[in-house]
Formats: C-alpha cells, sequence, structure tokens
C-alpha cells in the first residue's frame, strides 16, 4: 500500500505493459484527476523528453529503498 500526494500518479505500469491494473486506488480526500486512455499515453510520451523523464523519475521513487 502507498500513500500518494498532490502530482503523483498511479496506473502508469498498466499502460506501458498493456495489461490490466493490479491495483485499486481509495481517495481519502477530495481530489482532482486528469484519466489518461491507453490511446493517448504512448503518444504523448514521443513529446517532449520531459515527460519521459518525469515519468521514469516517479517509477524509479517507487523502486528505490527508502531513506528514511
Amino acid at each position: 500500500m502507498a500513500r500518494l500526494g498532490a502530482g503523483d500518479s498511479f496506473g502508469e505500469l498498466a499502460l506501458i505493459l498493456r495489461r490490466p491494473r493490479t491495483a485499486t486506488v481509495t481517495l481519502t480526500a477530495p481530489s482532482r484527476l486528469l484519466p489518461i486512455s491507453a490511446h493517448n499515453f504512448r503518444p504523448m510520451l514521443m513529446t517532449p523528453p520531459e515527460i519521459q523523464f518525469k515519468l521514469l523519475e516517479a517509477l524509479a521513487e517507487r523502486l528505490a529503498p527508502s531513506t528514511t
């Protein structure tokens, strides 16, 4: 289980791997979400490169051992 905050994303692995999501998200506070379809996701990654880097950075943060 993870607690996400402002600006965080979820579900991107399902889009990258083209597989069903493996987790469920439950909101604990009023939130604004931006859904991105699989149809739009891959072309969005093609330009600009900053989007690719941000996604890689977010995935790496989740995989890296916690320093706290």
